[in-house]
C-alpha cells in the first residue's frame, strides 16, 4: 500500500496533482525523493483538497497531522501545510 505503483508515464500524467518526487500507492501518496520541506523518501500520507493532511514516516517513527477548515483553491495551495512539515523536519535536513 505504501510504495509507489505508478509508471513514469502515469506520474507524468498526474503532474497537475502530484508534487515533484511523489508517487501513488494503494490509496495514499508516497514520497519517492526527499521533499523541499524535508519529508524523506518512504514517507506516505494524504493531502486532501478540503484542508487536511497527514504524513507517516516509518523511518523516523514520525507522524504529522494538520487539520484546517480551509479548502484548497488549487492543487498547489498548501503553503500552511508546507510550513508545518518544514517545522516537523527542521532538524533532520
Amino acid at each position: 500500500m505504501t510504495r509507489d505503483h505508478l509508471t513514469a508515464a502515469q506520474r507524468a500524467g498526474g503532474e497537475p496533482i502530484l508534487s515533484p518526487g511523489q508517487g501513488w500507492g494503494y490509496g495514499v501518496g508516497v514520497v519517492r525523493e526527499r521533499t523541499e520541506e524535508g519529508i524523506p523518501a518512504g514517507a506516505y500520507g494524504w493531502t486532501g483538497g478540503l484542508g487536511t493532511s497527514w504524513i507517516a514516516d516509518p523511518v523516523d517513527d514520525r507522524t504529522v497531522i494538520l487539520l484546517t477548515q480551509r479548502a484548497f483553491t488549487s492543487p498547489r495551495d498548501f503553503a500552511a501545510h508546507s510550513e508545518v512539515w518544514r517545522a516537523a523536519y527542521r532538524y533532520l535536513l
